[in-house]
């Protein structure tokens, strides 16, 4: 009986590492593709563009900044659905679901944020 449940432990365990190792996200980035995201991010209140805001793209380990004039530009996008995430130190975080990027267009934003 110990046997038995010891090797049915060690079956799942098995199965586990299996079903993650085979299990992929797919590709976000594509050097030839000329889809590109590109924003602007403005204060709510003010109108005014903020400089150094955090955009990340959900599932994605790359991160991108505004400049000096509230742009971002990502370029190498596969087309498709994509969720971002924007931060700035004393904003309150803003996610946009659902960005929707069409094949080899520039695919233009803007976005507000607030205190």
């Amino acid at each position: 009986m110990k046997k038995t449940v010891i090797a049915l432990f060690c079956l799942s365990l098995s199965l586990g590492l299996i079903a993650n190792t085979t299990h992929k996200e797919a590709p976000m980035f594509d050097p030839d593709s000329k889809t590109v995201l590109s924003g602007t991010v403005i204060d709510q209140v003010s109108g005014e563009t903020l400089t150094g805001v955090l955009v990340k793209i959900k599932g994605s380990d790359k991160s991108f900044y505004t400049d000096f004039d509230g742009n971002f530009e990502i370029k190498g996008l596969i087309p498709g659905d994509y969720e971002l995430e924007l931060s700035l130190v004393s904003y309150k975080p803003n996610h946009l679901r659902k960005v929707d990027l069409s094949k080899n267009n520039k695919n233009s934003l803007k976005v507000e944020m607030r205190q």
